[in-house]
């Protein structure tokens, strides 16, 4: 690799051996692209801008050039729930570990697990995140902090954090305690963020009911006439869980999707998570309505549950990918995707291939976040959301076709640049706009101070026997 710096006609040239624009599947060879003021001015072969003088210019060999990668559903803080839920039904761990223990977090921990996630999506390629979560603001801070670009909405449930949903493990049901009073008061912590954020160049805020089983009819109404009027997405989590259709089935229809079209909350607004638990006629209702959704392969599959992908695929969704709450590594979760998704037989329309998920992890998740005419693809006119791949990896050879290389082979320790809004917010190992190791300390002594908090939980709970006490005292 080589760099030089100038004053020039553009910002940065970015050189690489190899470059998947994803326009189409061709793939260019000798390509660079040019940026001024974070757009991309050219993109294609390096001998065409050559004679382009630029302020800063990074050569790279044996490199393959992406669109930066669109986690198009996660919870970057929830990296502060460690393994505490992976050695479990994560449907399950949702109520047993997830929402009570969250009702000791705050704005102070949200924010320090928020800039773990957010670094472990830079180094891994990731430039966009589609985050639900507690304390939205907390994530939108440290998302522009480190350079990310990111859809955030504050989670909005219809009960209190310390009186959670309880769980019935024998009949996979739950009862809650509602109280309207307190999703009002989210919704408003919603509506302030989207009022706050609006118009920042990375920060795109919307409007976040959790799931329509956990918030009644007038209120996820509610969330739709917010996200309507102040013109953002809504980030529901749909038909995910077995406990959620026995909900709806007490409202008197069956299937979310059917309930959520009744009571016409359904609209190209909608981004939804997960779509799993869905049938055929809920699926034609979902595109019929414009909505869109995200493809979160690894963690249904922790929820022993798999969505019938293919079908949605062929109804002409507009589908992305996501991690959820576990690593921000996309690139690591594409292989294991393609093989549930092919083992399974959910794949109706055929064998779900290395493009098809690239696809969704780059211009299929802009699109479905409401961000395609933006990011997604390398052409002019986009914004320079790019990252770069080392192809010098022992296990990426031979790269017969470096799509499939790429998805079946790579991984964030791939990466060597990601680059937002045409900055390099991460390179050689590093972030550029923020000191590791102080998010390191910070995130350490959170999660300790956090661990603290729940320990009488935790010691009294199943969880007890997995977990190293001398954590408690650590910082």
């Amino acid at each position: 690799m080589s760099e030089s710096r100038n004053a020039g006609d553009v910002d940065l040239v970015v050189t690489a051996d190899l470059m998947v624009p994803m326009t189409s599947e061709a793939v260019i060879h000798n390509a660079a692209v040019a940026i001024r003021d974070g757009e991309i001015v050219y993109a294609g072969e390096a001998a065409a801008c050559s004679e382009l003088k630029a302020e800063r210019v990074i050569e790279t060999r044996d490199s393959v050039l992406l669109p930066g990668l669109v986690n198009a559903h996660t919870h970057v803080a929830d990296h502060i729930y460690g393994t505490l839920v992976d050695e479990a039904d994560i449907s399950e761990s949702l109520y047993e570990v997830i929402f009570p223990l969250a009702a000791t977090l705050d704005d102070e921990l949200q924010y320090a697990a928020a800039r773990l996630g957010l670094w472990d999506a830079l180094r891994s390629g990731v430039s966009t995140v589609c985050d639900l979560n507690m304390y939205a603001d907390a994530t939108a801070r440290a998302a522009a902090e480190l350079g990310a670009r990111a859809i955030v909405a504050e989670k909005v449930v219809e009960y209190r954090m310390d009186t959670p949903p309880s769980f019935d493990r024998s009949s996979r049901t739950f009862t809650m305690k509602w109280d309207r009073t307190e999703a009002e008061r989210l919704l408003q912590l919603g509506i302030d963020l989207v009022d706050r954020w609006h118009g920042h160049p990375l920060i795109s805020p919307a409007i976040g009911p959790l799931a329509p089983d956990h918030l009644s009819t007038e209120m996820l109404l509610e969330c739709a006439n917010a996200a309507e009027a102040h013109g953002v997405k809504l980030l529901p989590h749909i038909a995910q869980t077995t406990a959620e259709g026995v909900e709806i089935r007490r409202r008197g229809y069956d299937g979310s999707i059917r309930y959520l079209d009744a009571i016409g909350f359904l609209s190209p607004a909608v981004h939804a998570a997960h779509m799993v638990f869905v049938d055929d006629d809920e699926i034609a209702i979902a595109a019929e309505r414009g909505i869109s959704m995200s493809f979160n392969p690894i963690s249904m599959l922790a929820c022993r549950c798999f969505p019938p992908i293919g079908k949605l695929m062929a109804a002409g969704l507009r589908i992305g990918f996501g991690t959820d709450c576990f690593s921000m590594d996309m690139l690591a979760d594409m292989r294991p995707a393609i093989y549930a998704a092919n083992f399974f037989g959910v794949n109706g329309a055929g064998t779900l291939k290395a493009y098809d998920v690239l696809r969704m992890a780059t211009i299929g998740g802009a699109e479905a976040i409401g961000l395609g005419d933006r990011i997604g693809t390398i052409e002019p006119g986009k914004r320079a959301d790019l990252v770069l791949l080392d192809l010098r990896d022992p296990q990426l050879l031979p790269i017969t076709n470096v799509i499939e290389a790429v998805v079946y082979y790579g991984s964030g320790r791939d990466v060597t640049h990601t680059i937002v809004e045409g900055n390099v917010v991460y390179e050689r190992g590093g972030l550029t706009l923020a000191n590791e190791d102080e998010i390191f300390a910070a995130g350490r002594e959170a999660a300790a101070e956090w661990l603290r908090r729940n320990r009488p939980r935790l010691d009294a709970s199943a969880l007890a026997a997995r977990i190293d006490k001398r954590v408690y005292g650590r910082s």
